[in-house]
């Protein structure tokens, strides 16, 4: 199992517990379990001054937070972040305050090559909230994504974007949309609506793109698990494309990339090839769908060679074995 980061506004918070079950909660025949219930789960109060660095800026002595650095440098994989905020939504600093306490952004999570997962957010816009603007916008500038619309950049680290859809496949009437440019190509959709969950001490019937973030977390951790080589930039490029498509053809502004499908994002992926030596090249790989084998009259049925044909290796577009016969 991967270490993942779950992120709630405060860890005795019934919505940090809700968003860490619904990507880890354990499988003991007890209540509910997490997608990713092998999955270890890392919890940092980020508002302890955790990797902390002060600095003067103008009157105020600003005390900087990085729990993210602190989260990956601990072999976190998977970031969660279920919050957000929009744009005026500040407040105001009181005169008589002349100490400030601050957060690095999400953003260092997926620099530092992680892959962040954060809610689109729940005010029924036309876009991702403001913090999910801000973390692309950042992320760009590093590196880590590209300055156009492309969702994959040069970097290990990687980005998505989680609305919410109700059982229907419809997008929740709450969740922000997929929005055009960047974020509808770093965007896609999982349950939000009527999801049970544990919230306070028992049982309830919960909705948020909140959840919907750590469905995903949760399965990008099985993915990791089943193929640990593989980077963030890679995982989150395997979940949004074998996301099932909903809404207009194509990666569109409501639903992005469309529905999270687990299953399909455990099967391979693009062209599919044998990995074989003696070819004019040197050792390489060939073509599942190009390849064919013949043989003499001399290997009659040849048992033994098919019997192990029947398990053979194959490797999909992003270097994943699978069997095959």
């Amino acid at each position: 199992a991967l270490d993942a980061a779950i992120f709630g506004p405060i860890p005795t918070d019934q919505h940090g517990q809700a968003t860490a079950a619904t990507a880890a909660a354990l499988k003991n025949d007890i209540g509910i379990h997490g997608v990713a219930f092998d999955a270890q789960v890392l919890a940092v109060d980020y508002y302890s001054d955790v990797n902390n660095t002060d600095s003067v800026q103008g009157k105020y002595l600003v005390h900087t937070s990085d729990p993210f650095t602190y989260l990956t440098s601990r072999g976190a994989r998977i970031v969660n972040t279920s919050y957000g905020y929009e744009s005026g939504s500040g407040v105001g600093i009181p005169s008589s305050v002349t100490e400030l306490y601050e957060t690095t952004s999400p953003a260092v999570a997926a620099e530092n090559g992680a892959l962040l997962v954060a809610s689109a957010g729940n005010g029924s816009r036309s876009q991702p909230s403001q913090s999910n603007l801000d973390i692309i916008t950042e992320l760009q500038g590093a590196g880590v994504l590209d300055s156009g619309d492309n969702y994959i950049g040069t970097g290990a680290g990687a980005f998505i974007i989680a609305g919410a859809v109700n059982s229907l496949g419809q997008i929740a009437n709450f969740s922000d949309r997929a929005g055009a440019g960047p974020t509808k190509n770093l965007y896609m959709v999982a349950p939000g609506v009527n999801l049970t969950l544990p919230w306070n001490g028992s049982l309830q019937s919960v909705s948020g793109t909140s959840f919907s973030a750590p469905l995903i977390s949760g399965a990008a951790a099985i993915v990791m698990q089943r193929w640990p080589n593989l980077s963030a930039r890679e995982v989150a490029a395997i979940l949004l494309d074998s996301a099932d498509d909903l809404g207009t053809p194509g990666v569109d502004s409501v639903f992005g990339h469309g529905l999270l499908d687990l299953q399909a994002a455990l099967q391979p992926l693009g062209t599919t090839s044998f990995a074989v030596g003696g070819t004019s090249t040197g050792a390489g790989t060939v073509s599942v769908t190009n390849s064919g084998m013949f043989l003499a009259t001399a290997f009659g049925d040849a048992p033994a060679l098919k019997a192990a044909l029947t398990n053979a290796m194959i490797f999909d577009a992003f270097g994943r074995n699978f069997q095959i016969d």
